[in-house]
């Protein structure tokens, strides 16, 4: 018997993967995505949403799964937008998560940006870089993320 996974970012390149290899494994996938795209498998069940504004669509989404895998971040545009749908879309995943699946599992996906370019080996313990505005609101994600349970 699979697990229920929900992937947010479920229409990125990553996202993609997992929801492919997801359902390879025979586990259940519920895709949460920001906009339908043709190249997600039909067997994904699919919610469109946005995780920063759409916490009783996303509550609903995750009631009963087993795992999450947080895909979703975004690359492009101002630090505005990526602080919105990295940063804050984090925040309320986390919050909700915490009350709608309190024993799930969650898998955080980063970026490589946030790291600077020419290190020769990336450990846990590797600092990340100040800029871009990318790698800045990617950082304030993870840095979050790690303290938000706490908090909460």
């Amino acid at each position: 018997m699979g697990l229920t996974i929900a992937i947010t970012g479920a229409g990125g390149f990553i996202g993609t993967a997992c929801v492919n290899a997801a359902l390879k494994r025979g586990h259940d996938v519920c895709a949460l995505i920001r906009r339908d795209t043709p190249d997600l498998a039909p067997e994904a069940e699919r919610i469109l949403l946005d995780l920063s504004k759409d916490e009783a669509k996303l509550a609903s989404a995750l009631k009963g799964v087993d795992a999450v895998i947080h895909s979703a971040a975004s690359l492009h545009g101002n630090a505005e937008t990526m602080a919105r749908d990295t940063v804050q879309a984090t925040e309320n995943l986390l919050r909700v998560l915490r009350k709608s699946a309190p024993d799930a599992r969650l898998v955080l996906v980063s970026s490589i940006t946030v790291y600077d370019a020419d290190a020769v080996e990336i450990t846990e313990d590797t600092p990340s870089r100040s800029v871009p505005h990318v790698a800045r609101q990617l950082c304030t994600g993870k840095t979050r993320t790690r303290s938000l349970p706490e908090s909460l």
